[in-house]
């Protein structure tokens, strides 16, 4: 009986060193950033509080914008294949103006086949201002960008293409003279932009990490039946 149970638990903690080995591969994920150059102002609308009338502004004509964004997501290999969606990518942002403290609430990467080993890729993220705002003032967009990537034998080879920035500013006061007016404001931004693609693996614990692991508790495990022979 106590070679029985010794023998149980040498083949339960053979398992768990087996399932542990077969979980030691490494995993990988792509680092993607993303950077725009100086996007332009393109054109601009103003509007009174809640009424219907608007009219073409130049608040922001001589304004510009860019974005760095960091992205990860999973690992694919041939981008050629099958429309691929990602949510919730952007890991970090940065802009050179307008935003106190940009923050990303929604975002999606986009994989769009076109022939094998090549496809269009394809940002999309809304951005808020989430620094401390006043009289009800609220600002944001949405930022969309596209290009192209390839599979190379070295690796992913991506292209730039079009950016566009839809930036809004609501509830803000413009003050001439003795007059005021609070406006809102919707001013499309222009220009391009280009994405780099980085591989990242991530190793486990090592095979000697997890065989230590194993024999330490196989040693535990026998200690029972040695208590059991010496009474």
């Amino acid at each position: 009986m106590k070679e029985s149970g010794f023998f149980t638990a040498l083949a339960k903690y053979f398992i768990f060193i087996s399932c542990a080995v077969w979980a030691s591969n490494t995993f990988a994920y792509l680092k993607i950033s993303y950077d725009s150059n100086d996007l332009i102002w393109q054109s601009e609308e103003l509007r009174f509080g809640d009424d219907d009338l608007a009219y073409y502004g130049d608040f922001f004509i001589n304004e510009t914008i860019n974005f760095k964004v960091d992205i990860t997501i999973p690992e694919f290999s041939d981008p050629g294949s099958t429309h691929l969606i990602f949510d919730d990518v952007v890991r970090n942002i940065s802009t050179s103006t307008i935003f106190g403290a940009p923050l990303v609430t929604k975002s999606r990467f986009e994989i769009i086949p076109d022939v094998p080993l090549y496809a269009s890729w394809r940002l999309t993220f809304d951005v808020v201002d989430n620094a401390p705002l006043a009289n009800g003032t609220a600002s944001g967009g949405l930022f969309t960008a596209e290009g192209g990537i390839e599979v190379t034998p070295d690796g992913f080879v991506a292209g730039g293409g079009s950016a566009n920035f839809a930036y809004y500013w609501d509830n803000w006061i413009y003050k001439r003279q003795q007059m005021e007016w609070i406006l809102n404001t919707d001013v499309q931004f222009v220009g391009e932009g280009k994405i780099a693609i980085e591989k990242v693996s991530v190793a486990e614990p090592f095979l000697t990490e997890l065989f230590l692991i194993g024999m330490a508790a196989l040693i535990f495990s026998r200690r029972p039946f040695k208590l059991k022979k010496l009474n």
